[in-house]
């Protein structure tokens, strides 16, 4: 268990030594966790704090499930209400509130009525964008899951290339088979094609395989939660589903299964190798494999969504009834029933809020990740997606002469490379205007530090935001602490650097560096003022 770091408060109200002397406690790890942040993107809404219902390119009805291309960062949201689709540029490119870019399952933003055919939805629950590309969606109304090929590049209203649940694209039928579904939800995609597919209406999870190159109605070649591929029945023991949501493959081929009805995850190892009706290997939510009663506390689940593992082995899972989403560090190798070590969603373990802010949201169902390891959350009470980042703390010091020309702008480091402005002088004084930025993503303070002093050169540190502070004696021995700065704010300070009158008439050189680092994470940057001194 890592220790802690500091509250803001805690560093706020103590004195500057002894910030210091709290920070030289810590190893600082970079970027993490932590529970009950603010969401760094909304969509669906123009504020963190609207909840209106939209039908037009700006507003959802009902938002289920969300995913994120793999290779172009776009991003797909099942609009489940107005049985549609909607295409989001990436998430680099979007503020609160913009527009959808294209839509699957009408023809234009301003139609919402479903249909079955090869480019209509009816109650589209379930969003997946493969590897190459390929959107599928589980279109619960009418029993099926389409496939859309190049699904970044295509136009509102596309048809759908490949369709399985049913063998044309004008039946909608339920039923219990190896290629039918009784209104399919959320899905998952491991490395090799395999397609597994929650079917809860049948309290089971199938899987086709190498799915891309199936025909119209391929069969299934595995069930999850039944005996065969005729049973229906819910099931409460360790081969049993009930009410199955959410599905997630993960990067060693373990399958995991958010059983909504039972308030339990389930795991299951090697899953395209199984047999029909295997027992799962694992339980969270549940000390055991024989109960399924829902809970409120940490660790525990009511009414299990959606889940998906990231790139650190992090499982996340959203709760419909707790309007929440877990994160478990390191899930393959915990043990039954143990505790989450993160929530977002709600700002604690102990709070279920659903009123619409940054931090909190309503009915949470679907979940994805992009490949910079963001969470995005659907708020199906809220009618929005909520992008969630790990806190990050990222100074970025640049340097010139002037304000205008500036170097280091995006280059991070502790050693000034690429971040160095030299100047010539003539045994006048030299002054470097610094900018210090909070690349992160939340409010930082800075511990700033500069190169003492030596027998050749003066050095001097100047804080210019706020009014010009001589902040020399505090920089010189590391205890300056800058003021709070925002996300995307910046603090200007001066390096001024003078040839000492015993070396005026000779030639000397110096590399006078100034340096942030964030007092909560311990990230640093550094730039360099090169002083020549040629009499």
């Amino acid at each position: 268990m890592t220790t802690p770091l500091p509250s803001k408060f805690f560093l706020r109200t103590v004195t500057v030594l002894s910030i210091a002397a709290v920070l030289a406690k810590f190893s600082f790890a970079g970027e993490e966790w932590t529970s009950g942040p603010e969401a760094q993107l909304v969509l669906g809404q123009m504020e963190f704090t609207d909840n209106n219902i939209g039908s037009d390119e700006f507003g959802f009805d009902g938002p289920w499930d969300v995913a994120v291309d793999p290779n172009t960062g776009k991003i797909f949201v099942a609009d489940t209400n107005n049985h549609r689709v909607l295409r989001f540029a990436a998430f680099s490119s979007l503020s609160n509130g913009d527009a959808a870019e294209a839509v699957f399952g009408q023809p234009d933003f301003d139609t919402n009525d479903p249909g079955v055919d090869q480019s209509t939805f009816d109650t589209p629950t379930g969003v997946l964008v493969d590897s190459d590309g390929r959107l599928w969606v589980s279109d619960a109304g009418n029993n099926r899951v389409l496939r859309f090929e190049s699904a970044s590049d295509l136009d509102s209203g596309a048809l759908a290339d490949g369709v399985l649940g049913q063998a044309n694209y004008v039946d909608d039928g339920n039923a219990v088979t190896d290629s039918n579904f009784s209104s399919p939800r959320n899905l998952a995609i491991d490395s090799s094609g395999n397609l597994f597919v929650a079917d809860p209406g049948n309290s089971r999870v199938l899987m086709f395989p190498d799915a891309a190159n199936l025909p119209d109605g391929g069969a299934a070649t595995i069930v999850f939660g039944q005996e065969n591929f005729t049973d229906p029945g819910v099931g409460f023991d360790r081969d049993g589903l009930y009410i199955p949501g959410g599905v997630a493959v993960d990067e060693n081929g373990t399958l995991w299964i958010a059983d909504g009805s039972n308030n339990r995850v389930l795991r299951f190892d090697n899953a395209a190798t199984r047999s029909n009706g295997d027992d799962a290997d694992f339980v969270l939510g549940q000390n055991d494999f024989t109960t399924g009663d829902s809970g409120a506390t940490q660790g525990e689940f009511n009414g299990p969504q959606d889940l998906v593992v990231d790139a650190e082995g992090t499982l996340w899972v959203s709760e419909f009834s707790n309007q929440r989403v877990q994160g478990f560090k390191n899930a393959s190798s915990l043990s039954n029933g143990e505790l989450s070590d993160f929530v977002l969603g709600q700002e604690d373990f102990d709070t279920f809020d659903g009123t619409a802010t940054a931090s909190t949201t309503s009915v949470l169902r679907g979940i994805a990740l992009d490949s910079s390891g963001r969470i995005y959350v659907t708020g199906f009470g809220n009618r929005r997606i909520l992008v969630f980042e790990k806190d990050r703390y990222l100074p970025d010091f640049t340097v010139g002469e002037n304000a205008a020309k500036q170097r280091g702008g995006r280059i991070y480091n502790s050693n000034g490379a690429g971040q160095k402005k030299s100047v010539r002088t003539d045994n006048k004084k030299v002054k470097f205007i610094t900018y210090l930025e909070n690349d992160g993503n939340i409010p930082d303070s800075y511990r700033i530090q500069s190169r003492k002093t030596n027998s050749k050169f003066q050095i001097k540190v100047f804080q210019i935001s706020g009014g010009k502070i001589n902040v020399t004696a505090g920089a010189k021995t590391g205890t300056h602490i800058s003021p709070e700065t925002a996300g995307g704010g910046r603090l200007q300070y001066n390096l001024e650097v003078k040839p000492k009158k015993k070396i005026k008439e000779k030639r000397a050189n110096i590399n006078a560096w100034l340096q942030g680092s964030s007092v909560y994470d311990g990230e640093l940057d550094r730039v360099i003022g090169r002083v020549k001194n040629r009499p």
